[in-house]
């Protein structure tokens, strides 16, 4: 019986991987045109050969799927059920999780694309926009990326983290 539950937790591991990246689904995403699922960092990174012309190709099936250029992937909605299946899957098999923290900025709890060091926030790419754009108010601001962030150890607060 072992064998055929470890068979079983393969082939479901199996099916909770993103076809772009092969590793187990990442903050999950559909197009919406054919319901495939990918990690959202690897929709975003394909869609950018793509940005200019207001659509896309699925990498598995090939339909197209349009898109606001401004927003990109930001408008596919999020396949919570696979997100749960692998929150779970990785709880049960003690896998390593990414924790990304969310925007501490606003309340739509978007993954934080930066952190301002001046502001001591988490920022989404939205609210990053707007921190740029009034350079006046935020003048002087160190802003730093996510993957920074890790170099800084008991200098960012982690009171919004996912």
């Amino acid at each position: 019986m072992a064998a055929a539950e470890a068979k079983s937790s393969d082939s479901l591991q199996d099916d909770l991987k993103c076809p772009v990246c092969l590793g187990l689904f990442t903050d999950a995403i559909m197009l919406p045109t054919c319901g495939h699922t990918f990690c959202r960092r690897c929709l975003r990174e394909y869609l950018q050969s793509y940005r200019h012309l207001g659509h896309m190709v699925c990498p598995v099936c090939r339909k197209i799927t349009k898109f606001t250029p401004a927003k990109g992937v930001d408008d596919f909605p999020a396949n919570v059920t696979v997100n749960k299946i692998v929150d779970n899957y990785r709880q049960d098999h003690g896998c390593k999780t990414e924790t990304r923290p969310k925007c501490t900025a606003c309340r739509r709890q978007r993954d934080a694309e930066s952190f301002c060091k001046t502001c001591d926030k988490y920022l989404c790419k939205r609210c990053l926009t707007s921190h740029q754009q009034m350079s006046v108010m935020f003048e002087g601001h160190e802003i730093v990326s996510i993957e920074e962030t890790k170099g800084l150890k008991g200098k960012v607060s982690i009171g919004n983290s996912s």
